[in-house]
């Protein structure tokens, strides 16, 4: 694992982490970081960090000198971040053999698979209950800020296809300048959409529905039909619906995950 910086900050080691899809990162005055990955240890390739820099690094985390001096105080402490785009952590600061240092375990950065948010078929139930010709879900990637392709009917879509749907683009990407709901009666006519990307399967009537949670979007559905405004009033309210409802579910996952890993929290993490 690779870092290069010479004074990194959180962002910049847990970044790195991330990218390794790793769940832990260790952090002591006189050592290279280390990070868990898939439950090996690894170190990164960078310098050992200096007493200044884990002082550093907690009061970046603690985000106070009051709280920076009650950790000088006690020589121990615990405490949660979040760090935009990256996710939630919690953190134990120590001070071991008269050296500062800490530990980061991710929470609340996986997004729930589709069977895991208990809604199976939920894509054939809404293209069968809508009439929809086709209709695909993209929930967001646990390490990046792409939206992955999770669920797909009625479509056969290419490689290329399936990229420029990760990467945002087409008619996708008014959604994502501004989450909401979006019932497009004849999507030839919609200004909004003419200057988008073009995948070459867009239809004539488009709903469109945003999964949010805690006002973050984490998904869309998106549905399409051949007959211009073949969506009416209830199938926006049922799509929103189910939107509702796996915003909800994922809420709830990470809830869970959080609680767990508090519950681990105090009796798994390893100094060095």
């Amino acid at each position: 694992m690779q870092e290069n910086k010479e004074s990194p900050t959180l962002a910049d080691l847990l970044s790195v982490l991330l990218e390794n899809k790793g769940s832990d990162l260790h952090l002591q005055s006189g050592e290279v970081p280390i990070g868990r990955i898939n439950g090996d240890l690894g170190r990164f390739e960078m310098p050992a960090l200096t007493e200044a820099d884990v002082l550093r690094l907690a009061r970046e985390a603690l985000g106070s000198e009051e709280k920076m001096q009650e950790f000088r105080t006690a020589k121990d402490c615990d405490a949660a971040i979040a760090i935009p785009e990256l996710g939630r952590f919690r953190v134990n600061l120590f001070y071991q053999r008269n050296r500062p240092g800490m530990v980061l375990r991710t929470i609340g950065t996986k997004i729930p698979t589709i069977e895991q948010l208990e809604l199976p078929e939920v894509l054939n139930q809404l293209c069968q209950a809508t009439l929809a010709d086709w209709g695909f879900l993209v929930l967001r990637s646990q390490f990046s800020n792409e939206l992955e392709l999770r669920s797909v009917k009625g479509l056969e879509l290419s490689a290329p296809q399936k990229e420029l749907i990760a990467a945002g683009k087409g008619f996708r990407e008014p959604m994502l300048q501004s989450p909401r709901e979006l019932v497009v009666k004849n999507f030839d006519e919609e200004e909004a959409f003419k200057s988008c990307h073009r995948f070459g399967f867009e239809l004539p009537a488009l709903l469109l529905s945003p999964i949010l949670v805690e006002n973050r979007l984490l998904g869309i559905i998106a549905l399409g039909d051949h007959e211009p405004g073949q969506f009416d009033l209830n199938d926006v309210h049922l799509v929103r619906s189910v939107a509702r409802q796996a915003g909800h579910a994922i809420l709830n996952a990470l809830h869970r995950e959080e609680e767990s890993a508090r519950s681990r929290h105090s009796r798994q993490f390893v100094r060095f």
